[in-house]
């Protein structure tokens, strides 16, 4: 039995336990170091780069929406304007 990727692997455990994913990054990696066939750190890796790119997708999305809403009220806001004027055109 290895205990050295045990070591690494329960230490990676805890890390990402306490939202620590790069210190839990490098103890996974340093596990399959150890032993390349430890396929609970490898899925582990895998785990977190995924959920890293749906963050980063969501933060994406967001801003876009973010964008879109501005521009909606800057051409809400023009049309408004020209609205009045033009109101204002027609009674004089």
């Amino acid at each position: 039995m290895n205990f050295a990727k045990w070591k690494h692997y329960l230490r990676a455990r805890l890390f990402h336990m306490l939202n620590m994913d790069n210190a839990a990054l490098q103890e996974y990696q340093l596990s399959l170091k150890v032993a390349p066939d430890f396929t609970r750190a490898a899925s582990c890796i895998a785990f977190i780069y995924a959920s890293h790119a749906i963050i980063l997708q969501r933060q994406q999305i967001f801003v876009k929406r973010c964008a879109l809403r501005r521009m909606m009220r800057r051409c809400i806001s023009i049309w408004v304007i020209h609205a009045i004027k033009t109101v204002q055109a027609m009674r004089r």
